[in-house]
């Protein structure tokens, strides 16, 4: 915690960034069913194709937040999947339906660096998942005095704020 304080030490609430994905999926993967009591044959109608969507969430201490990144699980991205969404929303896709490495610099650059570039130090704090970790990520964060911190370990259902009181 001391590391943390001394760290962000001097920059603003509005400069301190907090990032986190999070999974949507159309299959709960749940066998039960809801049905009237004492109903003999109860079938279970499922329309899931198990797909999978990513969504980047991102926001600051004074509780400003970032567009969403959304990131489907295929092969191409189809313009109507763009369309009605929450305005500049921007959209990618990868064959898992999660964050990789480029997908993550992608959101790197188009959003966040989009949104403090230019204003000061700054920090991004988030999880220190592999595909979160990325050479140029890093790079940039010492060109434009970006702190990227990384939270411990197994910590982030109790020290990362999105997780905790956002999702």
């Amino acid at each position: 915690m001391d590391r943390l304080e001394q760290t962000i030490a001097g920059i603003p609430p509005s400069r301190i960034y907090n990032y986190d994905e999070t999974n949507l999926t159309d299959d709960p993967g749940t066998k039960k069913v809801i049905s009237k009591r004492g109903s003999k044959y109860v079938e279970r109608i499922c329309n899931s194709s198990k797909s999978a969507i990513s969504l980047m969430f991102c926001g600051n201490a004074e509780g400003h937040v970032l567009p969403v990144y959304v990131v489907y699980k295929a092969e191409s991205l189809w313009t109507t999947w763009t369309e009605g969404g929450p305005p500049n929303t921007r959209y990618n896709r990868s064959k898992s339906g999660w964050f990789d490495s480029h997908i993550f610099e992608n959101w790197f650059v188009t959003t966040f660096l989009k949104e403090v570039q230019g204003g000061g130090p700054s920090a991004l704090i988030g999880d220190n998942l592999a595909s979160h970790i990325n050479e140029h990520v890093l790079e940039l964060c010492d060109t434009h005095d970006i702190k990227f911190i990384c939270l411990p370990p197994n910590t982030t259902h109790i020290s990362q704020p999105l997780d905790v009181a956002f999702f």
